[in-house]
């Protein structure tokens, strides 16, 4: 017999994410809905109406996102089609569609990450870890788990408490999937502690749910009945009709182990009452499992059948997969009991048909063992033999694959906690680098305030000097109300001074903190890359008839160093600063431009498509020549990147007059830049079209860095599948020349 939920999984989806359709609050959001006045607000609040149907009518939510995702695009409002791409994860996850829900999963964490909101991004890190467990790939749920726990504990100054107790529930999922009780139970009971701290009745009674099945799986019957009661106590609480129904079927359950037989009835027509009154298909459809299979060990075989027969056509006609797999297999033993082998063996190779076909991993071998005993008990010992097997190579794969999750789940714990402790110490770093400035900024404001002391001094001392001698009285007054007048002003601009230098390194510190993190992100995907091909040459090499996989593993390693290496020479360009060790001279733009255009038509093979012009009256520079070169090579090597294909490249590079100021420019007929991102583009490490497309994501990252170098300014002008500008100006650059009389050629 089973208890609800029958799964970890099915937990997380039901405890951690539900949202009951209460009618009261569904009437107070639909008047809400009608009064809006803005697109904006509709969709927020439509997202939250169709969020309350996600478990209990998920095709009128299916009919609710649709109109989401109307009015989200016609808002353009990130935020709600993060949470419609959510959702619908959501669903397809509940109908076994584990690809399709990661997908969407997927493209909800892109809109999260796109505008921002780190909370977003931890509730789609826990979605998508609750399918990547369920699929049995748990080092990839723990890994994303441990990201949503380090966010939601170190959100600035306000952490998100609730997400982050959730993400601690769920790591204590996967550990007890793993076998792994003893840091499963510490999981939970930290994730406990928090929400009693922040007084969260119904995430109280999920864990405690949670630690009863763990102490149910050590068959420790009477610890699982102490922490249900107290599910059950904080379910009434929090006046969650679910969760007491949910409880007291698991309480039943419990009960049910410890033979006090009347208590189990009593506790499951409790829940039935419940389910009947929410209309939940979900635990209607346990509960009547529960009743069928208890009718049979009490030897009601006709009433069993009755209620099982019921019940499989109920699965069906409400798509509960899992509950069709698992009726049919009640239905293969209740026929085994009554010598009905034929029968027997028809409901359980359908039942296994539905766990194969849906992926349910853990119930496939009990289906192969009872196909191996029917065919036994009926005299087919060839056939039975041959399940038998079946049974055990898959016994045999589980093992291995729990053994390995559970290796791979210690290394990527020890991996995020080794990346946290080195993103921690240079965070360390940077802010103790800040504090330093901070304190020389103080000096300076210390020294200023006695200048200004001092000159007060002086003027005192000339004033009095002054009346002393009843001379010039006048003109000495003016003359000390003057320097006053100045000393005034000169503190005026010191404290000017001081307060833009300490808005400067408070933005440095930001940008700081983002870029060790991007940078660590990026290097590290190239570093698993590395790994992970290596490992696998290592296996091959043993057996060295799979040449052609090794070579193409190689191809892989080799890729992903090369890949870092171009990432650490773009940082290193970037960090490095533009005016050290870099010796001025003239410069001529179209010699450089003819360089440039030597090397990458060497390089691509394929100059017959692409036609580079550059026209103008090219003003002279003073300059860094290297510098100068990177920004030209970086702006037009981005024209040829991100051209548009069968399409010939045209490239233009020219300068045009303006104010008495000289704007360079590089045009192109590319793909183009939608003008949302046209600042962003110039970010370290944006990827404006993905991986797809090859680079680092530095290149105008340091054009722009060498651009303000020489005080210019950088700007992007785009049309999407027309073109894009790209203009610059190098006024110090220019300038210099010109102090240096320095003509064209």
């Amino acid at each position: 017999m089973f208890k609800f939920p029958i799964n970890y999984t099915l937990l997380f989806l039901l405890f951690s994410l539900f949202a009951q359709a209460q009618p009261a609050v569904l009437d107070s959001l639909r008047n809400a809905y009608e009064e809006a006045n803005y697109i904006k607000d509709k969709a927020d609040i439509l997202s939250q109406i169709s969020g309350r149907y996600l478990y209990i009518k998920p095709d009128t939510a299916l009919t609710l996102l649709a109109e989401l995702k109307e009015l989200a695009h016609e808002a353009n409002h990130e935020k709600a089609l993060s949470e419609y791409y959510k959702q619908r994860g959501i669903i397809f996850h509940q109908r076994a569609d584990n690809k399709t829900a990661l997908q969407y999963i997927d493209t909800s964490l892109y809109y999260a990450r796109l505008i921002g909101d780190s909370s977003i991004v931890a509730a789609n890190l826990l979605n998508q870890a609750a399918i990547l467990e369920q699929e049995g790939q748990f080092s990839k749920a723990f890994t994303g788990l441990s990201i949503a726990k380090d966010i939601t504990a170190t959100n600035g100054a306000a952490p998100n408490e609730n997400l982050h107790a959730k993400a601690l529930n769920n790591i204590g999922i996967i550990y007890m999937r793993l076998g792994l009780q003893t840091e499963g139970l510490a999981s939970l009971m930290e994730s406990l502690k928090i929400k009693q701290k922040i007084g969260d009745p119904q995430g109280i009674a999920i864990t405690y749910g949670l630690i009863s099945n763990l102490h149910t799986e050590r068959e420790d019957h009477v610890k699982a009945l102490e922490f249900v009661e107290k599910a059950l106590a904080a379910a009434k609480e929090a006046g969650s009709k679910l969760h007491i129904g949910a409880f007291s079927m698991n309480m039943s359950e419990v009960y049910y182990k410890l033979k006090e037989t009347n208590k189990a009835d009593s506790l499951l027509s409790i829940a039935e009452d419940i389910a009947n009154e929410m209309g939940h298909n979900f635990m209607l459809m346990h509960i009547r499992i529960n009743q069928g299979e208890r009718a049979s060990d009490r030897g009601y075989y006709e009433k069993a059948e009755h209620q099982l027969i019921d019940n499989l056509k109920f699965a069906r006609t409400n798509n509960l997969k899992f509950g069709e797999g698992k009726t049919l297999f009640e239905l293969a033993k209740l026929e085994e009991k009554q010598s009905h082998y034929a029968k027997a063996i028809e409901y359980a190779n359908a039942a296994l048909e539905v766990f194969t076909q849906y992926s349910f991993n853990e119930d496939i071998p009990k289906a192969q063992k009872k196909l191996a005993e029917l065919y036994e008990q009926r005299g087919q010992i060839k056939e039975a033999y041959s399940w038998y097997k079946s049974y055990q190579a898959h016994n045999d794969s589980v093992y291995t694959a729990n053994n390995s999750g559970i290796i791979e789940t210690l290394k990527a714990k020890h991996d995020f906690e080794l990346a946290k402790k080195n993103y921690d110490l240079q965070i360390s770093h940077a802010q103790q680098d800040t504090r330093s400035a901070k304190a020389a900024a103080n000096k300076w404001f210390l020294f200023a305030m006695a200048l200004v002391s001092l000159f007060l001094l002086i003027i005192l001392v000339m004033t009095y000097y002054s009346l002393s001698q009843q001379r010039n009285a006048k003109d000495e007054l003016t003359r000390s109300n003057k320097e006053l007048y100045e000393a005034n002003e000169k503190l005026e601009i010191a404290y000017l001074d001081i307060a833009s230098s300490n808005q400067q390194l408070n933005i440095a510190n930001n940008k700081l903190q983002q870029f060790a993190f991007a940078a660590s992100h990026d290097l590290k995907e190239s570093l698993r890359n590395i790994t992970a091909y290596s490992q696998l040459i290592a296996k091959k090499i043993q057996s060295l008839q799979d040449s052609d996989k090794i070579q193409y593993y190689l191809e892989q390693i080799i890729r992903g160093g090369k890949n870092m290496y171009r990432l650490l020479e773009d940082l290193l360009k970037f960090t490095d600063e533009p005016s050290q060790n870099q010796q001025n001279e003239e410069i001529d733009i179209r010699e450089t431009i003819e360089t440039i255009q030597s090397v990458w038509t060497n390089r691509e093979n394929e100059s017959d498509i692409i036609h580079l012009s550059y026209n103008g009256n090219f003003p002279p520079l003073f300059a860094s020549k290297p510098l100068i070169e990177q920004v030209f090579t970086n702006l037009i090597e981005n024209s040829i990147k991100f051209r548009r294909p069968q399409v010939p490249l045209i490239i233009d590079v020219g300068v045009i007059k303006k104010d008495n100021r000289s704007i360079f420019f590089v045009k192109d007929n590319g793909i183009g830049v939608e003008k949302k991102y046209h600042k962003q583009v110039f970010d370290p490490f944006f990827r404006l079209y993905g991986r797809h497309i090859s680079g680092s994501g530095m290149g105008l990252a340091i054009v722009k860095r060498i651009v303000e170098n020489y005080q210019g300014k950088i700007w992007v002008e785009s049309t999407i599948q027309e073109g894009t500008t790209i203009y610059f100006t190098l006024p110090s650059a220019v300038h210099a020349a010109a102090n240096e009389k320095i003509t064209t050629h």
